[in-house]
């Protein structure tokens, strides 16, 4: 779903999940006391980006996915970030993809989809030490609503940051068109953390324009006049090695997919062993714990 019929949507709908962390105070005094993320944004999304798709796209227990979740857990471990905050931001990474592409996509996912993004998101969840990840979509959405009805508040650093990471979107866009970009973001924003991080919310008729928009653009001119994608020609950010176990090779470089993904940082590609905040080839642990798709079934 991520690289053939959503890859626009999905990822999106990741970086607006990431936005709606930001209305979570305990998740944005992390972010001001170590400054992680904060110095060079772009480079840090991108990072996780890179992290998170060598996991999902070779398993999370074959040598490259177990390489970067285990590179992803040592920069965790520099900082005391509670479980529940961890919970929290996999459950959005579960849930906002789903809700983007049905709210604006040519289809709805199936319930067959729909539980694949679970188990994968559920194990990586399970190699990362989260102990409290829902058993369902139902009640992960039922988790965000709680912890956002408890923890969402507007504060002045929420405030700050988003609009600090709003202007290195805004900048990307010419000038006169900015205003309306602006509007854009403050729309697809979820009410409840568009207050808590400081955003107004834009007229009516604004918004339902701003939506109808980007309905029409990803969905309906998606369906009515591009071929459907086959699976052969679907590509991700990273190039993905069909052979049962990768070796992980992290000292070795990587291309991006140039069509696809290719942040500023990584243009001549990047190597497994120095992405993140964390010394070259350090790695945290391994967490223990059964996987709804175990690594020996996916190559039974």
């Amino acid at each position: 779903m991520y690289s053939v019929e959503f890859p626009f949507l999905s990822q999106k709908a990741l970086e607006f999940g990431t936005i709606r962390t930001l209305g979570i105070p305990g998740i944005t005094n992390l972010l001001f006391k170590t400054k992680y993320g904060l110095k060079d944004p772009q480079k840090r999304a991108a990072e996780t980006n890179i992290l998170v798709s060598e996991m999902i796209h070779h398993h999370v227990d074959s040598d490259r996915g177990s390489y970067a979740v285990r590179r992803l857990n040592g920069i965790h471990n520099k900082f005391k970030i509670p479980n529940d905050q961890f919970a929290y931001v996999l459950c959005l990474n579960v849930v906002s993809p789903i809700d983007f592409s049905e709210r604006f996509g040519f289809r709805k996912w199936t319930d067959n989809e729909k539980e694949a993004a679970y188990v994968v998101w559920h194990d990586v969840g399970v190699r990362m030490g989260i102990t409290t990840i829902p058993d369902s979509i139902p009640e992960m959405r039922e988790y965000i609503r709680d912890y956002e009805a408890k923890n969402a508040i507007l504060t002045d650093k929420n405030k700050s940051i988003v609009q600090d990471l709003k202007h290195l979107v805004l900048d990307a866009f010419p000038r006169p068109v900015q205003p309306l970009v602006e509007t854009g973001i403050c729309a697809l924003i979820d009410p409840t953390i568009r207050s808590a991080v400081g955003l107004e919310k834009p007229p009516a008729i604004v918004e339902w324009i701003i939506l109808g928009a980007f309905k029409l653009l990803a969905g309906s001119f998606v369906s009515a006049f591009l071929p459907p994608r086959r699976v052969e020609d679907a590509k991700g950010s990273i190039e993905v090695d069909w052979c049962p176990n990768p070796a992980a090779n992290p000292e070795e470089y990587r291309q991006l997919n140039v069509n696809v993904y290719r942040p500023p940082a990584f243009e001549k590609g990047y190597k497994l062993a120095e992405l993140g905040a964390l010394k070259s080839g350090k790695l945290g642990p391994y967490y223990d714990g059964g996987l709804r798709c175990p690594f020996r079934q996916m190559h039974a």
